[in-house]
């Protein structure tokens, strides 16, 4: 047998062991959406299996080893949304894994070494209890999607150089410190998400990341802006942070800007230099001098700027 793929039914009971009965051929593994309970059988020796998934289940206890056991050829790990507990096991010599997926799962411990997962596109372990710091990554070429969110993890954000293909990046909700590193030449990047941490420091240029939809680094201790030119994105976020100085001139495309509670001081910059505006919120800063224009802005939505020290005329 080489498939064996019975997706979203109701079948229950624990999963049956699958190795050493002869299944050495098996190239795809797939019972997710399921009631099933129990854990997760071993696969050693399952020396073609190229696709594993689990995900959608009721499974409980740890994940087995996957190292060292025979699967060079395993590209798809997925034990997602389960009950599972104890640690990510060790990842070294999948050198074929591009996905794995453990979120959703109540998993302790630290994050594996991944500097051997030279083909790993996709990590998401999305809202689990993983404790320590986020592992070096940026040997990872390959490497798409990297979601830590929602977990315990302490420690900087490494260095994101070299992730020419990196898409997302996503470490909110967690413990993590110190500065957030160059965004410089991920061109591909759409997403980076670090709000609510303790990060410091401040906010990169996001200057050349002309893909790049939500930045979003709210709630933090970030203190300064370097640059807000040459923007293309949907939605900028540094409010609930320690920024202080002025907001600086905005240029390019962006439809909706945060910074909200913050120390910002000086005068709001000229809006109409921003194409397709949507929304500004500033409350809650030491803003001061007058409203800006807001005319041509057909497309905006809300005008926050509350609870700061604003003075002059209405714009007619």
């Amino acid at each position: 047998m080489r498939y064996f793929q019975v997706k979203g039914n109701r079948l229950s009971g624990s999963i049956p062991s699958i190795s050493g009965i002869g299944l050495v051929n098996l190239l795809v593994y797939d019972v997710s959406v399921n009631q099933l309970s129990g854990p997760i059988p071993s696969l050693s020796g399952l020396t073609n299996l190229q696709y594993f998934d689990v995900s959608s289940n009721k499974l409980i206890g740890s994940i087995p080893s996957i190292s060292g056991i025979g699967l060079a050829n395993l590209q798809t790990y997925d034990v997602s949304f389960n009950l599972l507990t104890g640690s990510i096991p060790s990842l070294t010599g999948l050198t074929n894994l591009a996905f794995f997926y453990a979120y959703l799962n109540q998993l302790t411990g630290s994050i594996p070494d991944l500097s051997s997962l030279t083909s790993l596109k996709d990590f998401d372990i999305f809202k689990n209890q993983i404790t320590g710091s986020i592992p070096t990554i940026n040997g990872l070429a390959n490497l798409q999607n990297f979601d830590v969110s929602n977990n315990l993890l302490s420690g900087s954000i490494p260095s994101l150089t070299g992730l020419a293909n990196l898409e997302g990046f996503h470490v909110s909700n967690n413990q993590l410190s110190g500065a957030i590193p160059s965004l410089a030449g991920l061109t591909n990047l759409t997403g980076f998400m670090a709000a609510n941490n303790q990060l410091s420091g401040t906010v990169p240029s996001l200057a050349g990341l002309t893909k790049l939809s939500i930045f979003d680094v709210a709630k933090n201790q970030l203190s300064s802006i370097t640059s807000l030119t040459g923007l293309n994105l949907f939605s900028y976020d540094v409010s609930d942070n320690q920024l202080t100085g002025s907001i600086p001139p905005i240029t390019g495309v962006g439809s909706l800007f945060f910074f909200d509670n913050n120390q910002l001081t000086g005068a709001i910059p000229p809006l109409t230099g921003i194409s397709f505006l949507n929304g500004f919120s500033a409350k809650n800063n030491q803003l001061t001098g007058p409203i800006p224009s807001l005319t041509g802005l057909t497309g905006l939505r809300f005008f926050y700027v509350d609870r700061n020290q604003l003075t002059g005329r209405f714009h007619h």
